[in-house]
C-alpha cells in the first residue's frame, strides 16, 4: 500500500469505531472512510483491511465495515 500518512490504518479504525458506535448506523461503506479521510476509495480499503478489529463484508459488491 503506498499511502503518505503511516497512520492511515489507525485513523480508518477511529472512523469506522466512531461511526458504528451510533444507533443508527451500524455499518459504514469504503466511500464513507475515503471522504472523510481524503483518500481514494482504494487506499481507504487498504487501510481498513490493515486496521486491527474491524470487520468488512461484501455485499452487492460492496464492502461495509463495522
Amino acid at each position: 500500500m503506498t499511502m503518505s500518512d503511516s497512520n492511515l490504518p489507525r485513523k480508518a479504525k477511529q472512523y469506522v469505531k466512531h461511526e458504528t458506535n451510533q444507533v443508527y448506523e451500524p455499518v459504514v461503506f469504503t466511500s464513507e472512510v475515503a471522504d472523510e479521510l481524503g483518500v481514494s476509495e482504494e487506499v481507504a480499503h487498504e487501510a481498513l483491511e490493515e486496521s486491527p478489529f474491524i470487520s468488512e463484508k461484501e455485499v452487492d459488491g460492496t464492502s461495509v465495515w463495522w
